[in-house]
């Protein structure tokens, strides 16, 4: 009849009486009812997560987590997602999934410090856990060690050598490093790989900022005229050639040819 607020206080009652008599599994399918008719309501969808870890349910409770997370996420309200976290780890103490999205609340929310030490403690015992050590490089990142932030990023790269994912944040460090040279090395060696993968766009931005850097590298000058030319900007690539050949032509001067040769 369209009277939503007295369906769900008669939902409400019929939930109690299920969860005094025990009655899990029926005291959840009123609960879904309820968050079919109000789907904005966080209470209602933690109360879901919470009645399906007291049944066992635990896959169903991760799915209803989930969900309330997407909603915080959308306003990066990150501050009750380290409740939510902390709410949920109460429940399910050993989820290293939960763990570490509290310590990448900790992060977002500028407890930087709080999250890198709660990954560390993790890493006793998950040494080699991706989502671990992409945590650790995030909150380096945003601590702004590099040199750590590099070196967590390099390992990872060890233990996932064709994530490319991986290998631009790796890239994206360097280049926040300073080290335009390393970057270029290890694009030369991974460049096909994002050709390969469709990811022309990732690699063009790295090379043009690397022209930026290092204006008379050759690799540098070449990588950029096969991107070009895959992607038909003819009048980058024009500008590129021009460039390229005044400054061949300014490299082949004698000495007493330049225009700022001491007289």
């Amino acid at each position: 009849q369209g009277l939503t607020g007295n369906a769900l206080a008669e939902y409400r009652n019929l939930v109690a009486y299920y969860e005094k008599h025990k009655m899990l599994t029926e005291a959840i399918g009123i609960l879904q009812k309820m968050k079919a008719l109000e789907p904005g309501s966080l209470n209602i969808r933690v109360k879901v997560a919470e009645s399906c870890v007291q049944a066992g349910l635990i896959s169903d409770a991760k799915v209803e987590f989930e969900e309330i997370l997407v909603i915080l996420r959308q306003n990066d309200d990150y501050p009750r997602i380290a409740k939510f976290h902390e709410f949920f780890l109460s429940l399910c103490p050993d989820d290293i999934e939960l763990q570490i999205g509290l310590a990448d609340a900790f992060i977002h929310m500028g407890e930087v410090d709080r999250g890198i030490q709660l990954i560390k403690s993790l890493l006793k015992e998950y040494p080699e856990h991706l989502e671990l050590l992409k945590v650790l490089a995030g909150g380096y990142r945003s601590k702004g060690d590099r040199e750590n932030e590099r070196r967590t990023y390099h390992h990872l790269l060890k233990l996932a050598p064709g994530d490319l994912n991986l290998k631009e944040d790796y890239l994206t460090s360097c280049l926040a490093a300073g080290e335009a040279g390393d970057v270029l090395a290890e694009l030369e060696a991974w460049k096909e790989g994002f050709f390969a993968a469709g990811r022309i766009a990732a690699l063009k931005a790295f090379y043009e900022r690397l022209k930026e850097l290092l204006p008379h590298e050759p690799q540098v000058v070449e990588a950029l005229h096969d991107i070009y030319q895959r992607t038909g900007e003819g009048d980058k690539l024009f500008d590129l050639i021009s460039s390229a050949s005044l400054a061949e032509g300014a490299e082949s001067l004698s000495a007493e040819e330049r225009p700022d040769a001491p007289v």
